[in-house]
């Protein structure tokens, strides 16, 4: 057994599958979630516009970060790298860390918009890595690992984690890793007092 099972057979005993969906349908992230509408023209067009990426933007920095994220990036460079991202998604899944890093090649884009992105590609095989998740995740497990401390920008290797912790999860639970981390985002907002 490798580490990520062990990991998430532990959170599964805490957070088993009935109760992930029983938190996931108290999810009371802010309103406007663009991700399901833009799941079906994320497919259709096989990319996405800077506009559309722009909304989630908007959506997961709270505003703070869409208008600078219009002005540094340019539309083809968009179309560009969310259109190779959705390829490095369905292609090289043992390795989601690469689309997520040809998402932030895009200004402005860190790991939990690139994680947005993806998971308005594929809500089955993604999860968006939030500072509420990680913070979850270390009061399920107790590791050090899991502890941001001061810390503001995820890792490579902390999203790489989070994703393949998501997808074994979702392997065993029959959830998708969307629910997991809905569900993760309002434990967390449920248990936790807001640093």
């Amino acid at each position: 057994m490798n580490s990520v099972d062990a990991l998430v057979d532990s959170l599964r005993e805490k957070l088993p599958s009935d109760e992930l969906t029983q938190l996931e349908g108290r999810f009371s992230y802010p309103l406007n979630d663009p991700l399901e509408k833009l799941n079906g023209i994320y497919r259709a067009q096989n990319h996405l516009t800077r506009s559309q990426v722009n909304e989630i933007v908007q959506w997961k920095t709270g505003g703070r970060d869409g208008e600078r994220f219009v002005k540094e990036n340019k539309d083809d460079e968009v179309k560009q790298f969310t259109e190779a991202a959705a390829h490095l998604a369905d292609n090289y899944t043992e390795f989601p860390e690469r689309a997520a890093d040809c998402l932030k090649s895009m200004k402005r884009v860190h790991y939990p918009v690139a994680s947005a992105i993806l998971t308005a590609w594929n809500p089955n095989e993604f999860g968006i890595i939030d500072i509420r998740c990680w913070s979850a995740l270390h009061n399920l497990t107790g590791l050090k690992k899991f502890n941001r401390g001061k810390r503001t920008l995820f890792k490579q290797d902390e999203f790489r984690l989070y994703i393949l912790i998501l997808r074994r999860w979702s392997d065993l639970g029959g959830v998708t890793p969307r629910l997991i981390d809905k569900a993760l985002w309002q434990y967390d907002r449920e248990t936790s007092v807001r640093r």
